[in-house]
């Protein structure tokens, strides 16, 4: 009787390992391309860079307008670039994964009003088969006038 309960043990031992083994094999196996992946929007390198873009504000009192990006928040005035926009969307390479603030610069009459606005310039990775993709967000700061 003990050698009929082990024999049955075993073989219930057995079955347990092959599925548990087929399991994982099938798992594997779904990792590499089988022919029915698609590549199209998969960008295989990792992007350092990416675009921060500024909308703004052109009119007859404001046809160029001084721009202000500083890396971080606002109140940390690390000012890393600068310039005078004569277009309503503004744009310009930066580093990823790094929160930039900007400021457009305006006059009404004898005011001046500055716009502020912030984001980050984010990557991410997902994974296609047997390929890693990245994904980057370019922001777009509203520094319009209201």
């Amino acid at each position: 009787m003990k050698k009929i309960t082990f024999i049955i043990g075993s073989i219930g031992a057995l079955v347990i390992l092959l599925h548990i083994s087929a399991c994982e094999t099938s798992d594997l196996s779904s990792t590499y391309d089988d022919g029915t992946c698609d590549y199209s929007d998969c960008q295989t390198s990792e992007p350092y860079e990416g675009l921060l873009h500024l909308s703004l504000t052109r009119n007859a009192e404001n046809p160029n307008v001084p721009i202000c990006i500083f890396r971080g928040k606002f109140e940390n005035n690390d000012l890393i670039y600068t310039d005078t926009a004569r277009v309503s969307v503004f744009s310009v390479f930066l580093p990823t994964d790094t929160y930039y603030t900007a400021t457009a610069e305006y006059r009404t009459g004898v005011k001046k009003i500055i716009a502020i606005d912030g984001d980050e310039i984010r990557v991410s990775q997902y994974t296609i088969c047997d390929s890693t993709c990245w994904n980057i967000t370019e922001p777009t700061l509203d520094l319009r006038l209201k």
